[in-house]
């Protein structure tokens, strides 16, 4: 009986890291055979796929152990991760905190890059003599604030906008286009006031990117309805999106923008310190383990102050109005 108990214990976690997206077949428990355990090896930027005879019973994009059947040859994979998790997703706000991950399997401080981002909307309507009503139009005029930088890695940054538009606003690198091509890490270590003369200061027009979208149809005349989905590009091709930080606010394919650890590529919140160096934002924010969970609909703002940037810093240094730099035709 204890033989037959450990069978089923073993065939239970045999099967555990098969995807949820395949079809598996059922067990027969009067002929499993005993199982070796190995370990999945990974490569950045890609997912692995473990099959047995032609079926998958592991995806994975971090190291974890699976098991073959004694006597079977497992055959090993690397797929690009092509999800996008923009479709659904994106942030309709006036203004947010964009912070990112440079990889999908990431330390979870969320600053390897900060940026303050603005959307102004401009819409206007004409009346449609032959539906009897107005045909409303918006255009977008978004502006990205640098902040900080605590990548190594060079990327590209972008945003996507709800007419399929997508402006690259640091097609080089994020550290050479938004940055000054300073090196090391920027604005992520513990300072106070005054301010050492190393600090980053990105609240001007030389560092503020503009760009202004194309009109495109909407259905109502709400301001801040239009999702903005921002993104960065690491140099495998691989594109990572921003989590938003309400529940109530996601669409169904959330999934396709957290790692298969659960944790998001990036977090989109209002206005807020960011970690410093090195510090998961679970340690940062007390709430966001249960926010991940679903046990929180909401991120809760509520920070430890020694483990984020002086509040007093990130707030003097963001700016609240930037369409009120002279900006003139200039579209950076």
């Amino acid at each position: 009986m204890k033989k037959i108990l450990m069978l089923l214990v073993i065939a239970i976690v045999g099967v555990s890291c098969i995807s949820e997206d395949m079809n598996s077949t059922k067990l027969d428990l009067q002929r499993i055979d005993p199982f070796v355990e190995k370990m999945a090896p990974v490569q950045e930027g890609m997912k692995t796929v473990i099959s047995v005879d032609g079926q998958v019973i592991c995806e994975t994009t971090i190291e974890m152990p699976y098991l073959v059947p004694k006597g079977k040859t497992a055959t090993i994979e690397y797929q690009p991760v092509t999800k996008d998790g923009y479709q659904n997703g994106g942030y309709a706000t006036h203004q947010f905190m964009a912070m990112f991950e440079d990889t999908r399997n990431g330390d979870n401080d969320y600053n390897d890059f900060v940026c303050y981002i603005t959307v102004k909307d401009e819409i206007t309507g004409t009346w449609n003599s032959q539906t009897n009503k107005n045909d409303i139009v918006d255009r977008l005029t978004v502006y990205v604030q640098p902040l900080a930088l605590g990548a190594t890695k060079s990327f590209q940054f972008g945003i996507k906008f709800p007419n399929n538009e997508i402006w690259t606003a640091a097609p080089n690198s994020v550290r050479a286009d938004f940055f000054d091509g300073r090196t090391g890490f920027i604005n992520v270590d513990s300072v106070g006031w005054p301010l050492p003369t190393t600090y980053f200061l990105g609240g001007d027009i030389n560092h503020i990117k503009r760009h202004k979208t194309q009109a495109f149809a909407v259905d109502s005349w709400n301001y801040y309805q239009q999702r903005v989905n921002p993104f960065i590009v690491l140099n495998s091709g691989d594109t990572i999106y921003l989590a938003i930080y309400n529940h109530t606010l996601e669409q169904t394919n959330y999934n396709n923008i957290v790692s298969q650890k659960g944790y998001p590529f990036g977090m989109a919140l209002p206005k807020t310190p960011w970690s410093l160096e090195t510090i998961p934002m679970a340690d940062a924010y007390p709430n966001f383990t249960s926010w991940l969970l679903g046990n929180s609909t909401t991120f809760s703002l509520n920070f430890n102050a020694t483990k984020v940037i002086l509040q007093s810093v990130e707030e003097g240094q963001v700016l609240g109005n930037p369409e009120g730099l002279n900006w003139g035709s200039n579209l950076k």
